[in-house]
This record gives C-alpha cells, sequence and structure tokens, in this order.
C-alpha cells in the first residue's frame, strides 16, 4: 500500500528510490528521539543504582567504624573511677598489706585494647597530674622501691616518659595548669593513709596530696559524657569530668590519631565489595588527616594502601559522613575516579544494542524489501513494453502478409512459400511466448499440472530434437548431442513431457537468439561452431542420483554484472532502449520454475567463448529387457 501512496505514484523510479531511502531516514530519526531519550533515563537510573550501591558501601564501612570506636567510649565511659590510679587498695587494708592490687589500666598502653593508646592520665582539683602507669611522676629512689617488686627500672622509665610526652599536649588543651603539682611518693602514700581513715562507704577515690588540704573522699554528683579535643601534633584527648560540690576530677586517655583511626577504619573499608578504586579521605574540619586507596590488585584481592595527604578527593563523590561524638568534627569522604558499569547498565547496553540491531535490520530489510518492489515494478513495466513489442511487431507482419496472400497479390510462388513460412515461425513463437506468460502464471499458484514421470532417456533425446528443429533450421543452426560414457545405456530421466519440452525450447532458443545478435555485429567474426549448440550429457559429480543436461552456445556469454540476476523473473540484460534481442524476461526464469517442479535444478557456467546451462535431473538404471 505504501508504494501505492501519492507519495511514491507519478515518478520515476530513481526518484522513488530516493524517496523510499529519504522516507526511512526520517522515520529512523523519529524513532531514534525516544530511544535516545529512553536510554539516557536508563543510564542514569543504573548510574544512580551504582551509586547507591557504593553509598550503601561507604555508609556501612562509617556505621561499623563508628559502632567499634562507640564501643571504646561505652567502655571506658563505665569505668570504675580508681581505676585511673596505679594501686586499687580496699579501704580497710594499708598499701603494704597483700590485698593492694594494681589497676587494670596500670599495663602498658600496647597491651590494652584501644589502637593507638598513648597513655590514660587523671588531672585532680589542684592540678596534679597522675595516671594509672605510676604512682608518681618524678623518679627516685624511695619511689622506685615502692614498686620495685612490680616494675623493672626499665619499665619506670619508658612509662616516666609517657608521663611526659603527655603533659604538654594537655596543658595545650587546657586540661593541665601550665605549673602542674607531680605526685611524689610521699604524698602518695601519705593519700593512702588519708584513704584508710575516710568513710568506706561512700569513698571510691583520693583527690588530694596537698597537706595543707584535709583530703576527703569524694561523693560523684556528677561524671560528664567523654569529650575529644585534637592536639597540635596530631593526638586525640578523650576525657570526662567527675564533680562533688566543689571539686572536679578530669580523667580520659590520649590516642595517636593517625594510628587510632587508621586500624578502626582500615577493617572495615577493606571489608566493603568496592568494584573500583575507591579513595578514603579522613578530614578534621578543612585539613585532611588521612588518604587511604582500596583497589583490586591484578589477583582480584582487595588492598588498602595509606597514601600521601596532598591527594585531592577524585571526581565522584560517593558518601559524605560524619564520627559520632565525641568526635563529630571528624568527617569521611568516599570518592573514585568514575561510577563503575554496574551489572544492570550492562543488561541494558545488551538490551539497546539488541534493540538498536533489530530497528537496523528492519530497516535495511524494508529498504531491501522497497526497492525489490520498485525494480519488480519496474521490471514489469519493462515486460508489459516488451510483451507488447513481441506481440504487436509480429501480429502487424502476420495481418500484412496474411493480406497479401488473401488478396492475390503475390504470384510468385517463391515469395508466397516464404510469406507462410514467417507467418507459421512467427506464430510459434508468439505461441510459446504467450506459452510462457501462462506457465509462468500458473506456477505462482499452490497447484500445477506437472506430473513428472521416469522416461527413456532416448526417448528425451528424441523429443529435444524434434522440439528445436523449427527454431534451429530458421536460424541457420545447428544442434549436436553429446553423451558421456559415464551415462548408463538403459536409463530414464524424471521429466514432465510438456515441461521438459519447454525447458530445453526456452534455453535452445536463448542460446540462438542472442549468439545470432552477437554475430550480427560489425566487429563480429564468426567460427566454424559459431551457429552450433551443443547438449552435454552426463552424470552430475555432485549427485550420483541425477544427469546433467548442459545447452551451450558460442555466442557472447553473460556479463559478470547480470549472473546473478539472470534467473530473476523478468530481468534482461542490458538497457531496454539499445536492446536488441527479442524477449521478455522470462525465460530462464521459467526453466527454473519447472525444473524445480520436476525436482532437479539449474545451474550457469561460464565459457569462452559462449555459456552454458546445465540442469540436474533424477535417473535411474533401466535393466536391459
Amino acid at each position: 500500500m505504501l508504494f501505492r501512496s501519492r507519495f511514491f505514484t507519478g515518478i520515476s523510479f530513481r526518484k522513488q528510490k530516493k524517496r523510499l531511502a529519504y522516507f526511512l531516514f526520517l522515520f529512523a530519526i523519529a524513532l531514534s528521539i525516544p530511544l535516545i531519550f529512553l536510554v539516557k533515563i536508563g543510564f542514569e537510573q543504573f548510574q544512580e543504582n551504582v551509586l547507591s550501591l557504593h553509598h550503601w558501601n561507604g555508609r556501612q564501612a562509617l556505621r561499623q567504624t563508628a559502632s567499634d570506636y562507640l564501643l571504646h567510649v561505652r567502655a571506658e565511659n563505665n569505668r570504675a573511677i580508681d581505676d585511673y590510679q596505679f594501686f586499687k587498695t580496699p579501704s580497710n587494708q594499708n598499701l603494704s598489706e597483700q590485698g593492694t592490687t594494681l589497676s587494670p589500666l596500670a599495663a602498658k598502653p600496647e597491651e590494652l585494647s584501644i589502637p593507638g593508646l598513648v597513655s590514660y592520665f587523671q588531672v585532680d582539683n589542684l592540678g596534679t597530674l597522675s595516671n594509672p602507669l605510676l604512682p608518681f611522676n618524678e623518679y627516685s629512689q624511695a619511689a622506685y622501691q615502692s614498686v620495685s617488686h612490680l616494675l623493672s627500672e626499665t619499665d619506670v622509665a619508658e612509662r616516666l616518659k609517657l608521663n611526659k610526652k603527655i603533659k604538654p599536649m594537655l596543658i595545650e588543651q587546657g586540661l593541665l595548669p601550665s605549673e602542674t603539682i607531680t605526685t611524689s611518693i610521699d604524698t602518695f602514700i601519705e593519700d593512702e593513709k588519708n584513704k584508710n581513715e575516710g568513710d568506706d562507704t561512700v569513698s571510691r577515690f583520693v583527690f588530694s596530696n596537698d597537706s595543707k588540704n584535709t583530703s576527703r573522699p569524694i561523693e560523684v554528683k556528677k561524671i560528664s559524657a567523654f569529650m575529644a579535643r585534637r592536639t597540635s601534633n596530631a593526638h586525640i584527648i578523650f576525657f570526662r569530668n567527675i564533680w562533688d560540690n566543689d571539686r572536679k576530677l578530669t580523667q580520659g586517655f590520649i590516642v595517636d590519631e593517625p594510628r587510632f583511626l587508621f586500624q578502626m577504619l582500615m577493617q572495615h573499608f577493606s571489608e566493603r565489595e568496592f568494584t573500583e578504586d575507591v579513595l578514603l579521605q579522613l578530614s578534621h574540619g578543612e585539613s585532611v588527616v588521612m588518604n587511604a586507596l582500596h583497589e583490586i590488585n591484578s589477583l582480584g584481592e582487595r588492598e588498602i594502601t595509606q597514601l600521601n595527604m596532598d591527594l585531592q578527593e577524585k571526581s565522584v563523590r560517593i558518601y559524605f559522613g560524619r564520627l559520632p561524638a565525641p568526635l563529630g568534627s571528624y568527617s569521611l569522604t568516599f570518592s573514585m575516579s568514575k561510577l563503575p558499569i554496574g551489572q544492570g547498565t550492562k543488561t541494558g547496553a545488551i538490551f539497546l544494542a539488541v534493540v538498536v540491531l533489530i530497528i537496523i535490520t528492519g530497516l535495511i530489510t524494508f529498504h531491501r524489501l522497497g526497492i525489490q518492489q520498485i525494480n519488480l515494478n519496474e521490471e514489469r513495466l519493462n515486460f508489459v513494453s516488451s510483451v507488447s513489442h513481441e506481440l504487436k511487431t509480429p501480429l502487424t507482419s502476420i495481418i500484412m502478409y496474411a493480406d497479401m496472400l488473401r488478396s492475390d497479390m503475390l504470384t510468385d510462388k517463391n515469395k508466397q512459400h516464404e510469406y507462410y513460412n514467417y507467418i507459421f515461425f512467427e506464430g510459434e513463437r508468439l505461441g510459446r511466448l504467450i506459452g510462457n506468460v501462462l506457465r509462468l502464471s500458473k506456477l505462482g499458484q499452490d497447484s500445477t499440472d506437472i506430473c513428472p514421470e521416469y522416461v527413456s532417456l532416448d526417448t528425451a533425446i528424441e523429443l529435444i530434437k524434434a522440439k528445436t528443429l523449427n527454431v534451429l533450421e530458421k536460424n541457420n543452426f545447428k544442434l549436436n548431442i553429446h553423451i558421456g560414457e559415464d551415462v548408463p545405456k538403459n536409463c530414464s530421466i524424471y521429466i514432465d513431457f510438456d515441461a521438459f519440452t519447454q525447458v530445453i525450447i526456452n534455453l535452445v532458443d536463448n542460446g540462438v537468439k542472442f549468439t545470432s545478435e552477437y554475430l550480427g555485429r560489425a566487429n563480429t567474426k564468426p567460427t566454424p561452431y559459431s551457429r552450433q549448440i551443443d547438449i552435454n550429457i552426463s552424470r552430475d559429480l555432485d549427485d550420483s542420483s541425477k544427469l546433467s543436461l548442459g545447452v551451450r552456445d558460442y555466442g557472447p556469454g553473460v556479463e559478470s554484472d547480470d549472473k546473478k540476476h539472470i534467473f530473476k523473473s523478468f530481468y534482461r540484460a542490458g538497457n531496454e532502449l539499445t536492446r536488441k534481442t527479442k524477449g521478455a524476461g522470462m525465460g530462464l526464469a521459467l526453466v527454473t520454475e519447472l525444473v524445480n517442479e520436476m525436482e532437479g535444478d539449474v545451474a550457469f557456467l561460464a565459457r569462452t567463448p559462449g555459456s552454458e546451462f546445465v540442469i540436474n535431473l533424477l535417473f535411474r538404471a533401466e535393466k536391459p529387457s
């Protein structure tokens, strides 16, 4: 219906082909616009899903890190106040008695559970600094003797060194006065004695070692939550305040910032299933504290590498979050160079490729069908023109010669005989033309009148000679039949008489027609075998159940561009305006259809000179009678 619309009528076939291409081009554009829009939305959705997955991974890493960190904070919140002293002594015992035990915090920092721990500390209301590593801050022989049964001199020296290390940090953050009171062994012993004299029902620890101030047990009124401060030398101080009336005690611990955060973060960062390299950036305010890269090595294993802190955040941020209090000033940023192609995107890309391929295939197929339809219309028009010419010219001559003979205008017997022959041969040719048209129209229907049967090869040869005699005599051609030695003497071929006759006549007529036109050219030199048609009968080399009959001429042959079209209906080689050979382009198409109906096949072989058409038919060897 498309090719009958106004869009294609009233114009040349060449313009119809151009309009078809133009129409399909516009259709492809109209189809591609919504497709591109859908692809864009789908791709963005897939990328959003990938981003959400990585966002979830980053959030989980932060949550698990925060969970571990809060476990440490909760443990410290629940820690007994007197754990921050070196000795834990029951209130009814003396220092020298065996009931005295060490605080659980008296162990070396690396032996405790907090990663990157430097030291615990305690500052009382008078600004006295102490820690559970030692009961004193200054070395003396008397001091050492009090702990010699517990620690070596080297251990004492290392612990005093830690005490000196944390002192400037506490002063910097205002947790310790610049002029601090150091705990001596004498004041420590005096405190222990004072402690034994107190009310053991409320006593938990002793604040002061100031001899001018009567030490008394603290009655805890309030304990603050842990707070955190960052020092200038990359340490974090966690501390809490404890009040009773007018006195305050500060307790806490100090950690090495990179070690503390790196160990907590990296465990959970490495467990995340990122499919691309991800940069983790830990910041405190505006300053970068740490950069770590999560990457997959050549073995497919995940690796965490700590990088230079000057490294900038990557182009795609997948998650940003802050650590919970008291480290709320620390933020985590997860970023990557580009979002990876997720499985959904890959599936979508494959689906899109299939859809595009189907569309392109559909457009190409529709274009080819359209071109074929236009070519068929052109061929039909040429066929009508050719048939009209083939019918009109001989009919005009037949009518003229018949009228002359009827009116007795010719008395010359030779002329009369010549005109009778012309009328006979032209009438026969017109009959073949009409027969071809009728036969071709019948082959297009579901049922035909072709009923093949096995016929003796000798009978078929006699049929060939009889049916081709007239066309050969008219054009002064000779017929040669060659039977190969591999052909059984008594054999039959599977043919329908009428169909086989029409096949042979069409092939012979084609050879005679094109060879005659070729010999009529001015520059053609005839050879002794130019006006000769050979029929070669042999066994089919590819199929032993078939016999090959080749019809060979010595004419101009077939051009290479025309070889793949010669079996198409209505196709004729050359230009319709300059072609001199008669015909309507049905002969070879009809030959193909008829041979197929007889369960055979047709092939073309280029010869020098000329050409050969080979029909392969079923045969069987007959037993001699």
